[in-house]
């Protein structure tokens, strides 16, 4: 991806779009109702989704590894593992 148009409330589908195509670790979704954050939180299998409406501060980098938010399920940090090895040619 070589260009791509910023806006500040990009529809779903775009940044579902931005997401495949870019391979993320991390998605933060911000500025939006607890409604619409809620439908962010397991969309996405191989990506780290901060979809929270607290004003709590939380690490997402940390000893050489991505973290993961702290109200995922084990098995569910295991699998965005297994798929970001993956990814990385593991």
């Amino acid at each position: 991806m070589y260009d791509y148009e910023f806006r500040n409330h990009p529809a779903e589908e775009t940044i579902d779009e931005l997401i495949d195509q870019l391979n993320l670790t991390n998605v933060i979704p911000v500025h939006a109702s607890r409604r619409r954050l809620k439908r962010y939180r397991g969309k996405y299998d191989s990506t780290f989704v901060w979809a929270n409406d607290d004003a709590e501060e939380y690490t997402l980098y940390e000893g050489g590894q991505w973290s993961a938010p702290p109200w995922l399920s084990k098995g569910a940090v295991r699998a965005v593992r297994a798929q970001e090895w993956q990814a990385n040619g593991g």
